[in-house]
């Protein structure tokens, strides 16, 4: 069985130095921290405001999805809520 597949390369196929592994998982560490999170946010956040943009709620419909009919009915409570730019797709 094991003969009828070839090695096709990649990155599946890569065995990458102890040294190589080792920096890439800091880094991968390191953005995916909590920390990290919550302070791209508030960056994006700052650059928002700075550039006087509403906050953006972008919304698929798909008339098929249940969970789309719901969130339609739902919409202008939200609205009511808070202030927002909706944008359709």
């Amino acid at each position: 069985m094991a003969q009828q597949f070839k090695d096709q390369g990649g990155a599946a196929a890569s065995d990458p130095s102890w040294l190589r592994r080792r920096i890439v998982s800091r880094v991968m560490s390191r953005l995916s921290t909590p920390e990290t999170l919550l302070e791209r946010r508030a960056r994006a956040e700052k650059q928002r405001i700075d550039d006087g943009r509403p906050h953006c709620v972008e919304y698929f419909h798909q008339v098929d999805d249940g969970y789309s009919h719901l969130i339609a009915q739902r919409l202008q409570q939200f609205r009511c809520v808070t202030t927002y730019q909706l944008r359709a797709t």
